[in-house]
């Protein structure tokens, strides 16, 4: 583990590290939280299994709201995704992370939020390392 790694129960109760900084939840192998990390630095060749969300925002006609991440992301700088991404911080749910995310990002509001693939693990590689 990192020195920004945390393993005490108590950090998954709160939502930023010590200084301010933004922490996502760690997970186990069974998916089950194990601690936190900065998410400044948790995306790199060696990233540890971790809480995140991928949403993808509907209008009244289906229609489905694709964005490109921005050139000055660290992860998939410029590629076309989804509506918007993001990891729930230590003590929120899931849909309380798609919400603040919403506004943060695209300033819009998010109603109906449902899980459609709550267990749903994957591994990516930017090409950029």
């Amino acid at each position: 583990m990192t020195p920004e790694t945390s393993v005490h129960p108590q950090a998954l109760r709160s939502p930023v590290a010590s200084g301010g900084d933004e922490l996502v939840v760690l997970l186990d192998d069974a998916g089950e939280p194990c601690g936190t990390h900065l998410k400044a630095t948790v995306h790199t060749a060696t990233t540890p299994l971790h809480l995140a969300f991928s949403c993808h925002v509907l209008d009244d006609r289906g229609r489905v709201l694709v964005t490109r991440r921005a050139l000055s992301k660290k992860t998939w700088p410029g590629v076309w995704t989804n509506s918007f991404c993001g990891h729930p911080a230590p003590g929120e749910t899931p849909e309380e992370a798609v919400s603040r995310r919403a506004s943060q990002e695209l300033g819009i509001e998010v109603t109906d939020v449902s899980s459609v693939l709550p267990d749903f693990r994957y591994l990516a590689t930017d090409a950029s390392g």
